[in-house]
């Protein structure tokens, strides 16, 4: 799995640029009446009146927000899993040394 000619994180680098590009292509096709229902679903009614003049900053400001919710997450998760490689490796090298 953490070998150089694994396939896993590759496989999951490409799936994550295919939904994520595709999400965002979804995203930023909305109409304004389709981005205003989304707005108050999310519990954030828009404060102005959607027009295709203004909806691309809205969109921005809304993708601006869920980035900023999302990316110390993002970043906790792979500090955890390089965390989570270097004592699986650290652990090996300890047993390896002890046996030999």
């Amino acid at each position: 799995m953490v070998g150089i000619k694994s396939k896993l994180p590759r496989s999951v680098f490409v799936l994550f640029l295919f939904y994520g590009t595709a999400a965002l292509i979804l995203f930023l096709s909305m109409s304004p009446d389709e981005l205003g229902d989304w707005l108050e679903a999310q519990g954030r009614p828009a404060t102005v009146h959607i027009d295709p003049i203004n909806m691309p900053g809205l969109q921005i400001q809304e993708i601006t927000l869920r980035f900023n919710q999302v990316w110390p997450w993002f970043v906790g998760g792979v500090a955890s899993a390089l965390v989570a490689v270097w004592l699986f490796f650290a652990a090996m090298g300890s047993k390896i040394q002890s046996m030999g």
